[in-house]
């Protein structure tokens, strides 16, 4: 998990959308860096555990939602500046990674990167082919202009 965090090159600067936080492994790394993050996590039973390990820093915001039912500019209005860029980190479901992603991707906001841990039989769909059986919805999308 450490890698993630690594890999999306997280700045103080930086505005971070983290999407299903968990137990906030990836959530107190990204703080660390001092960089302001919003945690979206559907999961009541995980809120109570977020406010514990997270209680010392000041730059996180968790919000107990489902990020495919969130209106992203108004809950991320209150915390970021949506003229700035965002950066998305995340741990995805594998039921739910495409979904996730086509919101993110579809959303209004100033995205510069998207740094995602996912299933490997989902990443193998990202990067299959053009004529693969395995090609996903992400990649057919492409060909219609995205």
């Amino acid at each position: 998990m450490e890698n993630i965090v690594e890999s999306a090159e997280i700045t103080p600067e930086d505005q971070v959308l983290e999407v299903g936080p968990g137990i906030g492994s990836i959530t107190q790394q990204l703080a660390e860096t001092g960089c302001k993050v919003v945690s979206f996590e559907i999961d009541q039973r995980f809120i109570t555990v977020l406010d514990d390990v997270l209680s010392e820093y000041d730059n996180v915001a968790i919000i107990n939602q489902d990020v495919l039912k969130a209106d992203l500019d108004k809950e991320l209005s209150v915390y970021f500046d949506l003229d700035k860029p965002i950066k998305i980190v995340a741990n995805l479901p594998y039921y739910i990674t495409t979904p996730i992603m086509f919101k993110l991707l579809e959303s209004r906001l100033k995205l510069t990167s998207m740094t995602v841990l996912m299933q490997k039989e989902v990443a193998d769909r990202i990067v299959a082919n053009h004529g693969s059986k395995k090609l996903g919805a992400i990649i057919n999308c492409s060909s219609n202009g995205w």
